[in-house]
């Protein structure tokens, strides 16, 4: 279940704070939920004198408003076939004739006009916006598939594309690689997370990390094994934040800086750490109990030590 009030950071109802949750988070988490096959409720509360109040309102009709263009990328779609999409959420319904249907929710608007679908291997039908039902190029890479889609996104909340595909999805897990200088970025997007931790866009950040059992990691193919500087934009509203960063048999701890805001970000050098291994690496993120608060988190950059 949802609130239209962000109480849940609070963890408690306060009459006196308005701190809600924008029409753009409750959109985008409708669409999140939907895409690994769930349903969405949302509580809306009344005032003491039975009034919905108006933000709740407004909430509702901006999610209305959207749904009556996107509709069918929600309703009787089951989940997405991919682990991970940088850009966003994908939902799916199979069509008569056995095809299926991608319906692909944009929340980062790709700059260069391309947006990826990394380990898609089947043969793309059509492609267009769900908006407008304008008809969209597509073309088979290296990678997976490549829709070319206009300059600026229609809808900032998510522009939906309807892909239809022959048969059903057939999609490769791929693991992303280290540059040629052997340095590499762990994007929240692609992070695998347990215990409660949300990936959130605008920009992407690792988010409601208020379990100390809720852990996070990466699988990269590391091209030059050797010692890794480690450095992260962080928000932390207090002091005491440790966690510790381990890949194979090796470990790091680190304390994040308190930031004393959830949306003010500062960069922290996270020491050190030896990745021997080359190829394919785990890279995990554990909370120290004692002490842990909340941390958001933008990414993991790693670089080599000359």
């Amino acid at each position: 279940m949802g609130n239209l009030y962000d109480h849940e950071r609070y963890r408690g109802f306060k009459v006196n704070d308005h701190h809600w949750k924008s029409s753009q988070m409750l959109i985008r988490n409708l669409i999140e939920i939907a895409s690994k096959g769930g349903n969405y409720l949302l509580n809306v509360g009344p005032k003491s004198t039975g009034e919905i109040p108006d933000e709740s309102i407004e909430r509702m009709k901006d999610i209305g408003a959207w749904m009556k263009v996107n509709s069918e990328a929600i309703y009787a779609t089951t989940a997405s076939p991919f682990k991970k999409l940088p850009w966003g959420r994908a939902t799916t319904k199979e069509t008569a004739d056995g095809n299926t249907i991608l319906y692909l929710s944009v929340f980062d608007w790709p700059t260069d006009g391309k947006l990826l679908l990394a380990g898609l291997k089947n043969q793309a039908i059509s492609a267009k916006s769900l908006a407008n039902g304008s008809a969209l190029k597509f073309s088979k890479t290296a990678d997976g598939l490549s829709i070319t889609v206009p300059a600026a996104a229609l809808d900032p909340n998510a522009t939906v594309i309807k892909l239809t595909i022959k048969g059903k999805p057939d999609v490769e897990n791929v693991i992303p690689s280290a540059n040629a200088d052997g340095s590499f970025v762990l994007s929240p997007v692609d992070a695998d997370t347990k215990g409660g931790v949300q990936s959130e866009h605008n920009p992407p950040n690792l988010g409601y990390w208020t379990s100390a059992k809720s852990t996070v990691s990466w699988q990269i193919k590391v091209t030059k094994p050797g010692l890794y500087s480690i450095e992260a934009p962080i928000a932390a509203m207090r002091e005491g934040n440790s966690f510790i960063i381990s890949v194979g048999d090796q470990s790091v701890k680190a304390t994040a800086k308190a930031t004393g805001n959830d949306g003010k970000y500062e960069v922290n050098n996270l020491g050190q750490i030896r990745i021997d291994k080359p190829g394919v690496n785990t890279i995990t993120i554990t909370p120290v109990a004692e002490n842990w608060q909340h941390i958001n988190l933008r990414a993991l950059t790693f670089k080599p030590v000359n």
